[in-house]
């Protein structure tokens, strides 16, 4: 999962990515503290994980209850920010296309049935 992608990058890559993140949200972040931030989690994390959840196997959502658990959100504001951007924003669109394309099929019917009344 994501902290094993986060073991295997050096420095230069986390400072990379950051900043890729911060282009994107430049209102949220700040490079330097993000990245201090980012590179301290990647440390400290294997200590607060419950023993029950595998830090190889610990997805996004798993971080994220350990910083509400142990009450890090405070020490890790930026970390919590783009895991929270990073659980909401959605995966696919193929409910919204699902949509459109119903409305377009019950759209099509409403009119073919209407008729002068």
């Amino acid at each position: 999962m994501w902290v094993d992608k986060l073991d295997s990058l050096d420095q230069s890559d986390v400072v990379k990515h950051v900043k890729n993140l911060c282009l994107k949200y430049p209102n949220e972040f700040e490079v330097e503290s993000f990245s201090n931030e980012v590179q301290a989690l990647k440390f400290s994390v294997a200590l607060f994980l419950p023993e029950s959840i595998e830090i190889r196997n610990s997805g996004s959502i798993d971080i994220l209850n350990v910083l509400y658990k142990e009450d890090l959100v405070s020490a890790f504001p930026n970390v919590h920010i783009a895991l929270r951007i990073c659980l909401t924003l959605p995966t696919t669109v193929a409910s919204n296309e699902r949509g459109f394309s119903k409305l377009k099929l019950i759209n099509s019917y409403l009119r073919s049935s209407s008729g002068q009344n």
